[in-house]
């Protein structure tokens, strides 16, 4: 078939889901072409309204019942009130953050606005107060689930940077990374999302919320996993969640899909594409710059009289003179800075990343807590 014969062909088919066979819905699945025709002309009312709404426009008028993405649509600008017609067809370009939907907005701030900053930060989990034009532009931005700060671009969260450390997980991003799909029978939805192999706790946040685990997957790294994620997103970006999810703004409400979509999603089909997909070294060069501080546990670790330790940041109940004094009475020599003698960095877990932290990850200098430092110790008295 050519283009427009397949464009036409497949706007006839989703607009009768209830007739398409299991070939028909394989091939919406799978097939690229099909599925790029699918994401440029389906445009049924219920997409075109939670895309609008994410790029704070109110939807007032759609021209056809199931839009191929050049029927004419009306919005309005929340900002500035300013009502205009667009084509549902270029909406796509303008959540990837190219400029703002709204030609007043768009010729002020030369490009996309603040309050496109605030709703791609908040698809990431994350909130920012006094945003920003611009999607280069560092925002001052806060975890909205932990309110740890983290200072980001929209640009490299799109590109798949961790959002925030604490929450998201501080592991190496070339190590194996999982993909995961959760249906919230209660939202009508289901649900793509990324963890590292080693924590399960965002897994165990979604069953909290009534989500039920259908499949997880592991891949290389963490560039194969956000690969398998906008993957499986591109493919039911037709189908958007809506109610509670998007009224609420519910972390990770963007990588959510409506329950009734005609095509069902099998993270296994992926992973032979995803194992060869090659890391992107930004997200590696993003963790090295910011990741929390790795601490070990005194299981892991010993210390003995004369070896070198150096403190950073606030140990409890002490202050660091404190701590610095306990050290040296056990034999210990204090260094003020980290270098290839020295056998460990004291350091609060979690704690903000600085330059005793960089040195001891790039000369492989063990870092431990506070806590850690006073069981590794007990030896010595």
């Amino acid at each position: 078939m050519t283009k427009t014969e397949l464009d036409k062909a497949v706007v006839a088919a989703l607009k009768a889901p209830d007739g398409l066979s299991e070939v028909d819905r394989e091939l919406l699945a799978t097939d690229t072409a099909v599925r790029a025709s699918v994401r440029s002309w389906w445009w049924p009312t219920e997409r075109i309204k939670a895309t609008v709404e994410m790029l704070h426009h109110d939807l007032l008028f759609d021209t056809a019942e199931h839009n191929d993405g050049m029927d004419p649509i009306a919005v309005k600008c929340r900002n500035c009130g300013y009502e205009h017609v667009e084509l549902p067809g270029r909406l796509a370009a303008e959540l990837s953050g190219h400029w703002c939907l709204c030609p007043i907005c768009n010729n002020r701030n030369k490009g996309i606005c603040a309050s496109d900053v605030v709703v791609g930060f908040s698809s990431h989990g994350m909130s920012v107060t006094q945003p920003e034009a611009g999607t280069d532009t560092v925002q001052a931005a806060r975890c909205a689930r932990c309110d740890t700060p983290r200072r980001v671009s929209m640009r490299r969260l799109n590109r798949g940077v961790v959002p925030c450390y604490v929450c998201d997980g501080a592991a190496d991003p070339s190590s194996p990374h999982r993909v995961y799909l959760f249906h919230f029978p209660g939202w009508h939805a289901y649900k793509v999302g990324i963890t590292n192999s080693g924590n399960d706790s965002r897994l165990d946040r979604h069953r909290l919320a009534g989500g039920q685990l259908i499949e997880l997957i592991e891949v290389p790294h963490r560039g194969a996993a956000v690969w398998v994620e906008q993957e499986v997103l591109s493919a039911m970006l037709p189908w958007p969640a809506t109610g509670l999810p998007t009224d609420r703004a519910i972390s990770g409400w963007t990588e959510m899909w409506d329950d009734s979509a005609p095509i069902s999603v099998r993270l296994g089909d992926y992973i032979e594409a995803a194992n060869a997909i090659t890391i992107d070294r930004e997200l590696i060069d993003d963790w090295r710059r910011n990741r929390s501080t790795p601490v070990l546990t005194a299981s892991n670790f010993e210390l003995k009289r004369g070896d070198a330790v150096c403190f950073t940041g606030s140990g409890p109940e002490k202050s660091r003179t404190e701590w610095k004094a306990l050290a040296q009475e056990l034999g210990l020599r204090v260094a003020g800075s980290v270098n290839s003698t020295t056998s460990a960095l004291v350091a609060p877990p979690g704690g903000s990343p600085n330059a005793k932290a960089a040195a001891a990850l790039s000369l492989g200098v063990t870092v431990i807590s506070y806590e850690d430092f006073l069981a590794a110790i007990e030896a010595l008295k």
